[in-house]
């Protein structure tokens, strides 16, 4: 897991390829999910909680992941720790 986390990360190939990956099944759900919701009403009526869920979840993922990765690319990125120790310190 630690292997993952590195990854996501550090690794610029393996964000790009896993943001791709994730653009690709969000467009497919965009051409997907209005069929599922008019032609079989009843499969959407027991699993769109879930899928909302899953949308909503990935959404804030992506976008904190994002200001992340920008503010790391621009240099000013900080550990959580060096940030939450030095708003204290303020205090």
């Amino acid at each position: 897991m630690a292997s993952l986390r590195q990854k996501f990360e550090d690794d610029p190939k393996f964000q790009a390829k896993f943001h791709i990956v994730a653009t690709y099944f969000w467009l497919v759900n965009m051409i997907v999910v209005p069929f599922v919701f008019v032609f079989a009403k009843g499969f959407w009526n027991n699993y769109s909680v879930f899928y909302i869920l899953v949308a909503s979840l990935y959404a804030n993922f992506a976008t904190d992941y994002d200001g992340v990765s920008s503010s790391e690319a621009s240099g000013h990125a900080k550990g959580a720790e060096d940030h939450l120790d030095e708003e204290d310190e303020t205090k």
